[in-house]
Formats: structure tokens, sequence, C-alpha cells
């Protein structure tokens, strides 16, 4: 009898490690997903709602159309693979707004701003303005892509080329969207709405001109919309209803 008792228990004994097991199993994958995204969530080294950008960035980049887009305005449906011209990469560490600066309250990006009120805007709140290079690495990544999508223009994903077939586009019309709208227009550190949306004001240390103001990534009308140029004609005092801005700020 007893060792009839002692095979009932070895058995009871083996069941309930098993189960022991399956549940431990499941805890363990419950606790890694939970690390992981409150990893993601709680990086110190940027302020709440920015991204940290590291990684190490190509100055000079061969962009080759390989299926240009018809008409004007120096469009691109698909570039070739990228090459890198610079000897050197150049490291970059710092944190940038994951959306275009919107209101606390509001939906949408915040627009008719100058150089001097977008800078004034991110100083109150302890950050700054976005460098030029800055806003290129952000959007194109270590890959070197064109689009902060990748090689192939998206305008589905990213809000561009409104009316593009419609003869010019009223330049008074409101074609702003949410942040949350345009979720799919990411870089691939994160970065929504760097191509599309509304232009926006950083800091020229790149492009050449006149003025210290570099406009980038495009809007919502037929234009180039992509992560590298920047239009350098408009002074510190230049605004408009499809320019907009995002704050930078160093590592903590």
């Amino acid at each position: 009898m007893k060792w009839l008792i002692g095979i009932v228990g070895i058995l009871m004994g083996c069941q309930a490690q098993e189960k022991f097991s399956e549940d431990l199993s499941v805890d363990i994958v419950d606790f890694q997903e939970v690390s992981e995204k409150t990893l993601a969530e709680t990086d110190n080294v940027c302020p709440t709602g920015m991204i940290h950008i590291v990684g190490n960035w190509c100055p000079l980049v061969k962009e080759e159309c390989e299926d240009p887009k018809s008409g004007a305005l120096n469009r691109c449906i698909k570039y070739k693979s990228p090459v890198c011209l610079s000897q050197n990469r150049i490291h970059k560490d710092f944190c940038i707004d994951r959306t275009e600066y919107v209101p606390l309250g509001e939906r949408l990006p915040k627009v008719e701003v100058d150089y001097y009120q977008a800078e004034a805007i991110c100083k109150d709140e302890g950050r700054r303005l976005c460098k030029e290079s800055e806003f290129n690495f952000a959007c194109s990544g270590e890959e070197m892509n064109i689009y902060t999508t990748g090689l192939v223009r998206n305008c589905d994903k990213c809000n561009c080329d409104i009316n593009h077939d419609m003869g010019p586009v009223e330049h008074r019309t409101d074609y702003r969207k949410a942040p949350e709208d345009i979720a799919e227009c990411k870089s691939s550190f994160g970065v929504i709405g760097l191509n599309g949306n509304v232009d926006e004001i950083t800091i020229r240390d790149v492009s050449s001109g006149k003025y210290k103001v570099a406009l980038k990534g495009g809007h919502w009308m037929p234009i180039r919309a992509r992560c590298s140029p920047a239009t350098t004609v408009h002074s510190e005092l230049y605004s408009a209803n499809s320019l907009g801005f995002r704050c930078c700020s160093d590592t903590q």
C-alpha cells in the first residue's frame, strides 16, 4: 500500500512541477514584454515625449532617383540604394520631439510661427530648436534613407502631394493632420512626421544660405518632401500656415 501511495505522490508532484513550469514560463514572457516596454518608455536620457537619437551620420550621401515622378519640383517615386560619399561619419547623440510641436490641448501642429517665436517656445520648455543636421539624421538614420519611410515616396503614410493632379494648391488651405493620423510616417528611430504635413524650422548647419534658418521636411503640397533638402531663402521672420517646428535637446 505504501508503494502505491508513493507512486501517486510522485505522479502528483510531476503534474504540479509541469504546471509550475508552465506558469513560470508565462510569467517570464510577460515580464520580458513589460520590461522592454518600460525600458522604451522610461529612457532617462531624454525628456518625456522625446526620442533618443544616437548613431553615426553620413553628411554627404549620393542620392540617385530610379523612378522619377511626372512633373517638376524634383519629386521621385523611388531612389536607388544610397551611397555614403564622406570619408568619415559623424557621431550624433541628442534628443528630438517624437512629433511636430502641438500645443497642449490641441491636435494639430502649431504653425504661423517664425524662427524667433519657435525658439522661444522651445526655450520655455527647457529645449531648443533642432539643427539641420539633427533633422537629417533623425529622418534618414544610419541607413541613409531618402524619405523618412525608406527609399520609396509614400504619401499614403506621409501627408504630401495634396492635389498633385489638380493644378496649383491654394496656399491658405489648411491640410494639416494630427500626429496620430500620420503615425505610420515614421523614421527608423520612431520619429513621426519628418516628411510632409508641415515644413519645420531648423538652425542651418549643413546647407548654405544668407539666413541661419533652414526649412526642412516639406509640407502637404507637391514638393520634394524628403530628408536632406532644405529651403534657405526665407529670413528668420518668415512664417506660413504650412510652417511649424519641433524641439531638440542635448542628452541628460
